[in-house]
């Protein structure tokens, strides 16, 4: 966004007639910084660059990186979309009865666009002389002042207005996004990867093939490209190839390899290492999602009342009907909660989450086959309503999509359970919080209660940590800086004018509290936390007959240590 404004300001300002955005979409077949980006999202510090570093890397020149998949999107032209900007907001205050903001025009800016219309219209006044009859009272003139009136209140102006600036550039940069989507090449190792994560304990080579064909053909069929032109066997050889250094094969059964040199064998903690090549594989795998999102959701939703996923509570949330599944409403509404839980792993404009989205996309999986839709009785009012469940055409399907979306979903529940740790009104840093939700993570991980490795990653832990803060869960302050001690004496005065020793600067100081009624014990926060692990994966080494609160927190006795 920052960098966007830069580039739009000179037209915005009249100093350029028009700005050209080229959008280029850039996809790698191999990263250079795989093992790098690990360390980060293992939540260790990132390596520092150096020039030992520079010629010790040198050997990578040597080794088969794949190809660079680059695709220049068509340009936007800056000032054509502005003008579209500008025609379609104002229609859409207009219908939505918007008052007219507030503008304050400068007169004396020549390039003010308000001005310059209302000049032009002068002009045209001007070359039409007013004609008069005779008998009729002169007409006074149309501008009494030597200065014209400013012009109408426009309904939309980001030339001048901040507000509608903002907004443009930020539809704008959706724009961009979605360009960048659109052209975006998806690579074999990407297809690959996420065939072997959703097999983690093992594929082999005929059933490898035959699901990387058929992810194949959904990619295409959503409009995307696939960066491989050939048979789907060749296609996986190439991307295993590759991925040598992540996949082993053991009884041609293929899976991420335990080791950092691939083929199960290299140094170091083989768990450690195993953990992470998923995450390495879980990054090119993520380069897809976007094509699955509103299926996903959907699967993630389905899959708990159809009979799969996470934990009920005993006594209280009875199992699901497997063979009646769930009305509409009640989908839509889980929908929607799910999809506001990993919006901060997507970027989608605002308004684009409605009815219509969410309709189209439930139709688009019953003709499809994967949802079935019946009509049945509701068991609590005895009426006739509309029922969704999963087909058995549809249960591969289904599952393959919330293999992708589920470990998401784990983040979340971790993050969710760590807050039980700062009731009612502990205070703590925002940096600590993170640190707390990433630890308890790989204990669960540990422990069995986490399927996903890929959910202990630090990035998608501080991207649901924003979402309960946009979800009103979580609250942020800046505390003030504190303030110098009283001093005597010219020079003591002049430090105490500039300062303390600190320059007054308040760094990682940023905390995080809860905000009511999430603050109170056993009350909102657990429902949360119970809500959205329902439509996790659950392990099977957890008793179904538990309780559930036992399962979420009383399971969890080192929260006591956080």
């Amino acid at each position: 966004m920052g960098l966007l404004g830069i580039a739009t300001e000179p037209f915005l300002t009249s100093q350029v007639q028009d700005v050209t955005v080229a959008p280029i979409s850039i996809s790698y077949e191999k990263v250079l910084e795989g093992e790098l980006y690990t360390n980060e999202m293992m939540g260790e510090s990132k390596t520092k660059e150096s020039l030992n570093g520079l010629f010790r890397a040198s050997k990578i020149l040597r080794m088969n990186w794949g190809r660079i998949n680059v695709v220049i999107a068509p340009p936007i032209s800056v000032r054509k979309y502005t003008e579209e900007f500008i025609s379609g907001t104002t229609q859409q205050r207009m219908l939505l009865g918007g008052r007219p903001k507030t503008i304050n025009p400068d007169l004396n800016d020549p390039t003010n666009p308000g001005l310059v219309l209302q000049n032009e219209i002068n002009a045209e006044l001007k070359a039409t002389p007013l004609e008069v009859p005779d008998s009729a009272t002169p007409t006074p003139p149309i501008f009494s002042s030597p200065f014209p009136p400013p012009p109408p209140t426009p309904l939309c102006n980001p030339y001048t207005d901040k507000d509608d600036k903002r907004l443009l550039i930020q539809a704008l940069a959706y724009k961009i996004v979605d360009d960048l989507n659109q052209h975006l090449i998806i690579t074999t190792t990407a297809i690959v990867s996420t065939v072997l994560l959703t097999y983690r304990r093992g594929i082999n080579r005929e059933e490898l093939i035959s699901k990387v064909d058929w992810l194949r053909e959904e990619i295409i069929s959503r409009g995307a490209l696939v960066a491989f032109d050939g048979p789907t066997s060749n296609m996986v050889d190439y991307a295993l190839k590759l991925l040598s250094n992540l996949v082993t094969k053991r009884r041609n059964m293929y899976e991420p390899a335990n080791s950092l040199h691939g083929g199960g064998q290299g140094q170091g903690n083989p768990n450690h290492n195993y953990r992470r090549n998923i995450l390495v594989l879980s990054f090119y795998r993520n380069q897809l999602l976007h094509l699955f999102q509103w299926e996903g959701i959907f699967a993630c939703v389905l899959a708990w009342f159809s009979g799969y996923g996470g934990k009920r509570k005993k006594n209280t949330e009875s199992k699901p009907d497997k063979t009646l599944g769930v009305d509409e409403p009640r989908l839509f509404e889980e929908a929607t909660f799910i999809a506001q839980l990993l919006s901060a792993e997507f970027v989608n404009p605002p308004g684009t989450l409605n009815g219509a989205l969410l309709s189209s996309t439930l139709n688009r999986l019953v003709e499809r086959g994967w949802v079935h839709r019946h009509e049945a009785e509701n068991p609590n009012t005895h009426e006739k309503n509309t029922y969704f469940r999963i087909s058995s055409r549809g249960e591969g399907p289904i599952s393959f999509l919330c293999h992708m979306f589920w470990p998401f979903i784990e983040s979340a529940m971790v993050a969710c359970v760590t807050l039980f740790s700062i009731q009612p009104d502990l205070e703590i840093k925002t940096s600590s919080l993170q640190q707390r939700i990433g630890w308890l993570a790989e204990k669960m991980y540990d422990e069995g209660k986490l399927y996903f490795y890929e959910s202990c990653s630090m990035e998608v832990l501080s991207n649901t940590t924003q979402t309960f803060m946009k979800m009103g869960v979580l609250k942020t302050k800046r505390p003030e800086p504190p303030k110098p001690a009283p001093t005597k004496g010219a020079a003591a005065r002049k430090r105490q004018n500039n300062g303390p020793n600190t320059g007054g600067k308040v760094t990682d100081t940023e905390q995080v509290q809860l905000l009511p009624p999430f603050t109170e014990k056993d009350g909102p926060l657990k429902a949360l936390a119970e809500r959205i692990s329902r439509y996790r994966r659950s392990p099977p080494i957890i008793s179904q007959q538990k309780e559930y609160k036992r399962v979420i927190v009383e399971e969890f006795p080192l929260l006591a240590k956080l």
